[in-house]
């Protein structure tokens, strides 16, 4: 579980600095992985996305899919597009997220014993 949250929020951390929406990395991903044909409203999007937005995602892509060491493309993009959903204000997530204070333990651990 750990580990799979650590993938969640490197991502998060490899998208943060692409600045792209959720929209955009969807744009993306269908333009680069998938060999349909894109509507016409979707390419001018997908033009209107500069092309170094769009080498950081691919970027992203390929350091997620290098340290976890996923070989299929349909599981890495699961991770860089969850990162979304874990982390609806990607820009604003701190880098040291997992170094916060946790908030002090309002109850102590009463041990009982039986007999």
């Amino acid at each position: 579980m750990l580990r799979r949250t650590g993938l969640y929020y490197r991502a998060a951390l490899l998208l943060q600095k692409a600045d792209l929406s959720l929209h955009e990395c969807c744009l993306l991903w269908n333009y680069y992985a998938t060999s349909s044909a894109m509507p016409a409203s979707f390419q001018v999007e997908y033009g209107a996305i500069e092309r170094k937005r769009a080498q950081a995602f691919l970027l992203a892509f390929e350091q997620i899919k290098a340290f976890a060491g996923i070989s299929s493309d349909e599981n890495v993009i699961d991770y860089l597009l969850g990162a979304y959903l874990l982390f609806p204000r990607l820009p604003e997530i701190p880098t040291a997220y997992w170094r916060l204070k946790t908030l002090p333990k309002t109850s102590k651990f009463v041990r009982t014993t039986y007999f």
